[in-house]
């Protein structure tokens, strides 16, 4: 006659589910569940088509059973990290520079900082290019003669930063033999250098709870033509989001956990856009080698 193993009470099983684990479950479930309300819509406009493919998210989402809020966090922030490294591909890469410097002039760069709201940083980089057009100047800012005064007597005066802008062309690099500096000089291969660490490579915006260093990233992409907050593209839609995030999506703290997976979803997908164009850039470069 076998040993008789008496059943386990229903109290004693629950008193093993720990709080934290019931959290857990019940964040999932709700994630899953505003996740299947995504489909109708998300605020700010974002994502407003039914196309959108959600498919497979609620599958995603299950994987996070069982892992703390730490754990959860930390994993968004991976997949933020991977996303951000994918972007200065997209936007700072060195096939990028002529977008910024037309002309090989400093003036549009200046122009669309200022129209994304950096006046600041758009005076900073004004600065390193001027101390690079002093240095080539023989040590001295370049000056201008004009006339003034009711006989027209001739003055001269130091040129102003948008006079400097439009008449001076930035070198592409340091020329060869000349010693390059550590810091941040004005040349185009800097300054590009410069915005990528100064936009892409913050301790701030590696952090998932906090939204304004990607919107300020969103407005200098979307000044230089790189970002269509109003696109109709249902894939593109999640590369906004990842940088222009709705308030139902952005994170509020670090326990807030059906919010950091649906970021992390939407991370992922944007992602994932942005390896498709990268993809399609190397093609066509490739496919224009080729044809030379």
């Amino acid at each position: 006659m076998g040993i008789f193993k008496p059943m386990k009470s229903k109290t004693a099983i629950k008193s093993k589910i720990t709080k934290e684990e019931i959290e857990q479950r019940l964040a999932v479930g709700n994630a899953v569940a505003e996740i299947e309300k995504m489909k109708r819509g998300m605020s700010g406009g974002l994502i407003v088509s039914s196309d959108t493919p959600f498919k497979e998210v609620p599958l995603q989402s299950l994987s996070h059973i069982g892992k703390s809020t730490d754990h959860i966090y930390k994993d968004v922030q991976g997949e933020l990290s991977t996303f951000l490294n994918k972007l200065g591909e997209y936007a700072f890469s060195p096939s990028e520079t002529k977008r910024y410097f037309p002309n090989n002039k400093i003036k549009y760069l200046i122009e669309l900082m200022k129209k994304a709201n950096m006046e600041l940083e758009a005076r900073y980089i004004m600065d390193i290019f001027k101390d690079r057009v002093k240095q080539l100047n023989g040590g001295k800012l370049p000056t201008v003669k004009e006339k003034s005064g009711l006989f027209g007597k001739v003055t001269e005066r130091q040129m102003k930063p948008e006079e400097i802008a439009l008449k001076f062309q930035i070198e592409e690099n340091y020329p060869p033999g000349e010693n390059k500096p550590l810091n941040v000089v004005g040349t185009q291969e800097s300054l590009m250098n410069h915005l990528y660490e100064m936009l892409l490579n913050s301790e701030d915006i590696l952090d998932p709870l906090k939204k304004g260093p990607r919107k300020t990233v969103a407005r200098f992409l979307q000044a230089a033509g790189m970002l269509n907050p109003a696109t109709k593209d249902p894939r593109e839609k999640y590369f906004v989001a990842c940088l222009m995030t709705p308030d139902k999506i952005q994170p509020q703290s670090i326990q807030d956990m059906d919010r950091l997976i649906k970021l992390q979803v939407i991370i992922k997908k944007g992602t994932e856009w942005l390896e498709e164009k990268l993809s399609a850039s190397r093609q066509s470069s490739d496919q224009s080698s080729a044809s030379q």
